[in-house]
C-alpha cells in the first residue's frame, strides 16, 4: 500500500473541494488530526496495520464537509468506505474506518480502541498551547454558518464543553489533561470577571 500517494490524493482533493470559509474544519485541521493520530497511535502501541487505519480515518474524518456542513460524518464515512478499497484496504477495514469516523460526531461515541484514539486526536488541541487560536477559528466558522456567538456566550460555551469533555485514552489524558484544565481555569476566570463587571 502506498499511503503517501493516498495522503497526497486526499489532501489535494480536500484542498480543491472544501469550502474556503471552513476556518476550523479546513485542510489544516485534517493535517493536524493526521499528526495527532500518529502520536497517539504510537503512544497507545497500536500495530502498524491499525496505525494505517487510523491515518486513513484522519484523512477522511471531515471529508463530508465537501458536501454539507451539518451531519457531515456519515458522508465522510461513505467516502472512506467507497474509496479506500481502491488503495489497498480490505472492505472490512474500510467499513471499520467508516465506523471510526461516525464516532467523531459530537458528543463523541467511540466503540473501540482505534475510534477512541481518533476521537482524542480530533480534539487534541483542547490540551495544547495553540488551543485559544484554534478555538477562535471555530468561533469564526460558526459565525459564517449561522451560529454567531458574542464573546461572553462563546466563553460560557467553552467552559461547558471543556468541563464535560474527557479524553478516552490514557495517553491523551497523560499528554493533554493538565493543559486542558489550565485553559478551563483561564476561561472560567474571564467569565467570572465579565459577570462581576456586568452586575
Amino acid at each position: 500500500m502506498d499511503f503517501a500517494a493516498l495522503e497526497s490524493h486526499v489532501l489535494s482533493w480536500l484542498e480543491q473541494k472544501l469550502p474556503p470559509n471552513l476556518f476550523y474544519h479546513g485542510l489544516d485541521h485534517t493535517r493536524d488530526v493526521l499528526k495527532s493520530v500518529q502520536l497517539l497511535g504510537r503512544e497507545e502501541r497500536v500495530s502498524n496495520h491499525d496505525l494505517l487505519k487510523l491515518k486513513a480515518a484522519a484523512l477522511y474524518h471531515d471529508s463530508g464537509f465537501v458536501e454539507q456542513y451539518r451531519a457531515n460524518e456519515p458522508i465522510g464515512a461513505r467516502f472512506a468506505r467507497e474509496q479506500l478499497p481502491a488503495w489497498g484496504f480490505t472492505a472490512a477495514d474500510a467499513e471499520h474506518i467508516g465506523e471510526m469516523i461516525l464516532a467523531t460526531k459530537i458528543p463523541q461515541e467511540p466503540h473501540d480502541h482505534l475510534a477512541q484514539i481518533l476521537c482524542d486526536a480530533d480534539l487534541d488541541y483542547l490540551g495544547r498551547d495553540d488551543y485559544h487560536v484554534i478555538a477562535h477559528s471555530l468561533r469564526l466558522e460558526w459565525m459564517k454558518y449561522g451560529d454567531p456567538k458574542d464573546l461572553v456566550e462563546w466563553y460560557e460555551l467553552q467552559v461547558r464543553f471543556l468541563s464535560s469533555h474527557t479524553y478516552f485514552t490514557a495517553s491523551a489524558r497523560r499528554l493533554r489533561d493538565a493543559r486542558k484544565q489550565e485553559h478551563l481555569a483561564e476561561i472560567e476566570e474571564l467569565v467570572a470577571i465579565r459577570s462581576s463587571v456586568s452586575k
